[in-house]
């Protein structure tokens, strides 16, 4: 049950950091009325779930 839970994870913290970073990032473009903040939003989301990603598999490899 613990490695259903640790590979789960794995499987949803990319597309969740990208969706966050892209909603957070639509949310300034109304705030500051532009139109670019979004995307950089979404890219920093997929770099940011990439790296928590990488950062789990080292630490499943660790444990293994």
């Amino acid at each position: 049950m613990v490695q259903y839970g640790e590979y789960s994870y794995l499987a949803l913290v990319l597309p969740v950091g990208a969706l966050a970073g892209w909603f957070l990032g639509g949310w300034l473009d109304g705030k500051f009325h532009t139109h670019w903040i979004q995307w950089v939003g979404g890219v920093i989301g997929i770099v940011g779930g990439f790296w928590d990603l990488l950062r789990a598999v080292k630490k499943m490899n660790r444990e293994n």
